[in-house]
């Protein structure tokens, strides 16, 4: 279908056909831009060439990294370098994670200069929406840090697992972590403010 779109776009009739599909949409907002692909992109590009029907695009150029859902981060950087720089804007605000949370990012992130390769990707230090302290998790024992990394342990030769026993190891790491977690909420041990931590408050992404 993208392809058969963009083929007549490219075509004899393309300018007439993009007018046509201009009048019956006379703006466009694509959320999760940074999952488009180059074709997707230039299709946009094609029916939205007038100031008068205008054409957002909103992403994050980090998560175009992972070429989730064919994600292409030059077709990214390319739409970014097409923009004017008044008419380009970044949120720097950030109404879902704890106050801690987000200085241990900008912190790892602002320690190097490139920190996703290309120049063209920039990291922008982020604030917290929410008042310092709320909504932290609290644990009674142990480490509270906000952001902690894990490293999955060597295989049986002392060497580091491959994929597959990663795929393997992890759900069952993240599972026990979160079962330690619930049951140290029932006890009284982990909080959120001053209630126990309960299911609703995890999520795996």
């Amino acid at each position: 279908l993208l392809n058969d779109l963009y083929t007549a776009l490219c075509g004899e009739n393309g300018g007439v056909f993009a007018a046509s599909l201009r009048g019956k949409y006379r703006a466009a907002l694509i959320d999760e831009f940074q999952d488009t692909d180059p074709v997707q992109y230039d299709i946009f590009r094609r029916i939205y060439t007038d100031p008068e029907f205008p054409l957002f695009l909103i992403g994050d150029p980090k998560q175009a990294i992972y070429s989730f859902r064919g994600a292409d981060i030059f077709a990214y950087l390319e739409a970014a370098a097409d923009v004017e720089e008044e008419k380009r804007f970044t949120l720097t605000g950030n109404w879902r994670s704890t106050p801690r949370l987000l200085a241990a990012f900008n912190t790892v992130f602002t320690n190097e200069a490139r920190p996703f390769v290309f120049a063209d990707i920039t990291y922008h230090p982020v604030k917290s929406g929410k008042v310092e302290g709320g909504d932290e998790l609290i644990l009674g024992g142990g480490d509270g840090a906000p952001l902690q990394l894990w490293y999955m342990p060597p295989d049986d030769k002392g060497g580091a697992i491959n994929v597959g026993q990663a795929n393997d190891a992890v759900p069952a790491a993240v599972a026990a972590e979160i079962a330690r977690l619930l049951q140290e909420g029932v006890e009284g041990k982990a909080r959120i403010d001053d209630r126990p931590l309960l299911p609703e408050d995890i999520a795996v992404i």
